[in-house]
Order: C-alpha cells, then sequence, then structure tokens
C-alpha cells in the first residue's frame, strides 16, 4: 500500500504482485479470492486522490506539478533526443532498455517482464531522462536479467562491478563538487 504513495513507480508494484496471484500451481492462470489483496494500493491511491482534491482541489495536484521540473507527458523515445544532458543518462536508458528486451529473449517470468517494463517506460513517459538512474535503481527485475546474462562469464562480472564501482566513485566525486546527484 504505501509503495503507491512512496514513488510514482510504486504503483506498478501492482502488477508483478497480481501476475503471481494469478499464476496456477501447474502454469496457466486462475481466479482466486486472495487476488482482491490488490485492491489495497488502489484504496492508497484514491486516498492519496483525495487528500490532493481537499488541500489543493486537484486529485492529479501530485502529476501537475512535474511541469515544474520540465516534465510533460511524452513518447518513450523522445527524451533521447535531448542532448542537454550528459552521456551517462542517455546509457543508463539504453542499457535498461536492453536488459528488459533480453528478459524478453530469454522468456523471464512474466511477472518480472511487467514490471521491468513498466517502471522504465515511466520515466522515459516524463519527456526526459533526468532522474533515471533513481527510477532504474528500484527496477529489480533489470539486476536479475542482468545476473542470467552475467552468469558463468567471471571476467564479465569482473568488468561490471569494476565499472558499476567506477560510476559510483565518479557520481561521488561529481556530487562532491557541487553538480547535482541525479
Amino acid at each position: 500500500m504505501l509503495a503507491a504513495v512512496a514513488r510514482s513507480s510504486g504503483l506498478f508494484v501492482c502488477v508483478p504482485v497480481l501476475l503471481e496471484l494469478l499464476r496456477a500451481p501447474g502454469g496457466g492462470w486462475q481466479l482466486r479470492p486472495r487476488v482482491l489483496v490488490v485492491l489495497l494500493p488502489a484504496v492508497t491511491l484514491a486516498l492519496w486522490l483525495g487528500l490532493n482534491l481537499e488541500h489543493y482541489q486537484d486529485p492529479l495536484y501530485f502529476v501537475h506539478v512535474q511541469a515544474g521540473w520540465g516534465r510533460h507527458p511524452s513518447f518513450f523515445l523522445a527524451p533521447f533526443l535531448s542532448l542537454d544532458l550528459s552521456l551517462d543518462y542517455h546509457l543508463f536508458a539504453l542499457g535498461a532498455l536492453a536488459l528488459t528486451a533480453y528478459g524478453f529473449w530469454r522468456k523471464e517470468r512474466p511477472s518480472l517482464l511487467a514490471f521491468a517494463t513498466l517502471t522504465t517506460l515511466l520515466p522515459l513517459s516524463t519527456g526526459i531522462l533526468r532522474g533515471i538512474h533513481r527510477y532504474l535503481g528500484t527496477n529489480f527485475p533489470l539486476f536479475i536479467f542482468l545476473a542470467r546474462l552475467l552468469e558463468g562469464r567471471r571476467r564479465w562480472q569482473v568488468a561490471w562491478v569494476v565499472a558499476g564501482l567506477s560510476t559510483m566513485v565518479l557520481f561521488a566525486y561529481k556530487w562532491g563538487q557541487g553538480y547535482q546527484p541525479n
């Protein structure tokens, strides 16, 4: 319930949970009463909309305020045409799209694919790439897909860890020099 309020992508947690609750033991799909637990985030979202309506006279205030950061709904590939950000934003976004495509190619669990796709496309559909790092940090299926991609490839695993740690050091340095962290 709280994930729906804590982050805009928190509502997407319902999708993989719903898909897992609908999975039958034999492999197909089966509707069961326990699926009703997915209504809890919907109730939370309804309460959040009501709170925004009461305080701001706009139930979608949290969406409309995004314009202050330059975010607006757009086609998910449009942010790649913007060259006003450093290259790392584009590389993170392209990497996320590539790992999601790899998950589809590997025929991963539908719940993982749904969550990875939704939480990758959400920040891309805002018109800018700023903040893509934060969104991808919570996109756990991408880490699972990456682990499966590097499985049995010890040198690639070490290279990935070194590249990841180097990137973290670079971002920490940039933050220390006064650059925006995201």
